[in-house]
């Protein structure tokens, strides 16, 4: 049986992949991040967007990323998307389109419930503005050694603080899960149930505390030891690695830039994409 926090160790284990995708130099990754986002963010229209999200699917498949570690996380998540967009922006044509809604348009019932086609589809449309920045960067994520993330962010000039504070919270999330798995356990052994809601409920409410507990912890040993070791006080600003851009990541720019025009061409010259929410 493969636990929680051995299936996430093991999706993070993806970044010692070698495909083209992984050996990008990582600030090419941060670039298509924004690209990505950036277009996301121009259109309001459920096709166009499905449209950008499905650019992401050839990468994610020519990267070779394993999704299965992270696959009922995943599902999870999906399903929690698609109740937020059903229940919140669709429950109601008067509340999901601010009152903007055909009174001729029929419902589809639901339950108690009443799915009118527009307040569908702007719940479509904010289910995948959510849905593109998240995925890309867990591409991004995925395929990049926090070392080298890291580096990315000191040639960028970004201050070392912020980035010592982003590959930190790399760095931690699979401690932390470690963590919860090593308490879950010791709880099992002592005879904590987690079989139905109730002893789900109480079985979260004992892992709360001693979790945090042993987080707090784990944050003071690692800032005794930044502080140790002169954090903030060297005055060198190189590295012993420096990035370099290769043929890939030209050819990724190549690939943004044609991205990003498309995107402005569709929705500012053709005027497609586009629906005002009030």
């Amino acid at each position: 049986m493969v636990t929680t926090a051995g299936s996430s160790l093991d999706f993070l284990a993806n970044a010692r992949g070698n495909t083209w995708f992984h050996r990008l130099d990582p600030r090419t990754k941060i670039l298509y991040l924004v690209a990505l986002v950036g277009v996301d963010l121009i259109f309001l229209r459920p096709l166009y967007l499905f449209a950008v999200f499905l650019s992401t699917v050839p990468i994610w498949i020519s990267s070779k990323v394993k999704l299965r570690p992270i696959l009922p996380q995943l599902v999870g998540f999906s399903i929690v998307l698609l109740s937020f967009m059903l229940f919140t922006f669709s429950f109601s044509g008067a509340v999901g389109t601010s009152g903007h809604v055909d009174p001729d348009e029929t419902g589809i019932p639901l339950g108690p419930l009443v799915i009118y086609p527009s307040a569908a589809s702007i719940g479509a449309v904010q289910v995948l503005r959510m849905a593109i920045p998240m995925v890309t960067s867990l591409l991004v994520f995925a395929t990049t050694d926090p070392t080298a993330f890291a580096r990315a962010l000191n040639q960028m000039k970004v201050p070392r603080e912020i980035s010592f504070m982003m590959v930190t919270a790399l760095r931690f999330f699979p401690l932390a899960l470690q963590e919860m798995t090593d308490i879950t356990q010791a709880q099992r052994v002592r005879g904590v149930s987690t079989k139905g809601p109730a002893n789900r409920i109480r079985a979260t409410r004992l892992l709360v505390l001693p979790l945090f507990i042993n987080l707090l912890r784990q944050s003071r040993d690692m800032g005794i030891a930044v502080e140790s070791r002169g954090f903030g006080a060297r005055k060198w600003e190189g590295s012993l690695r420096e990035l370099s851009f290769g043929r890939n990541d030209y050819l990724m720019f190549a690939w943004i830039v044609i991205f990003v025009c498309i995107g402005i061409y569709v929705r500012f010259v053709l005027g497609l994409g586009w629906a005002w929410i009030i």
